[in-house]
């Protein structure tokens, strides 16, 4: 995820595999990458989630997440090359937080979940991977300008 000051607009980029991820309930692996581009911090503010930046591929019913619009690109395909984008949902998300252990001053947290659709075309259970990265507080000072 990135943040450019100048035009106060954010880019989150997540590629990655996923294995049997259940497509109209046949489990399915293979290969995603999501580019959701340019969003105004405005769009953040309108969801009401403060210090979060959160995507989805596809309306869940959420109203807390940022759908693509024209210029951003999701790409969800099998490994046999089939494009599954409307049978997986990938769900992008970065957060602050506050430190889970006493030795960090600050953390942010970013999270990729994947669900599938089962035989009916129903959303299958969600499966969330997060990674948490932390500002030491070893001789370091937060400032706020």
């Amino acid at each position: 995820m990135s943040f450019n000051t100048n035009t106060r607009s954010t880019t989150l980029q997540s590629t990655g595999t996923f294995t049997n991820v259940p497509v109209s309930g046949i489990d399915t692996s293979g290969t995603y990458s999501v580019t959701f581009s340019d969003r105004a911090a405005s769009d953040f503010v309108n969801i009401q989630n403060p210090s979060t930046f959160a995507f989805s591929t596809r309306d869940v019913g959420a109203n807390n997440v940022l759908l693509p619009d024209s210029d951003d690109v999701v790409t969800i395909l099998s490994n046999a090359s089939a494009d599954v984008s409307a049978s997986v949902t990938i769900q992008a998300s970065t957060h602050a937080n506050s430190p889970t252990s006493a030795g960090f001053v600050a953390t942010q947290v970013g999270t990729v979940a994947i669900s599938g659709t089962a035989v009916n075309t129903s959303p299958t259970a969600t499966i969330t991977n997060a990674v948490e990265l932390g500002q030491p507080n070893v001789g370091t000072a937060v400032v706020n300008p």
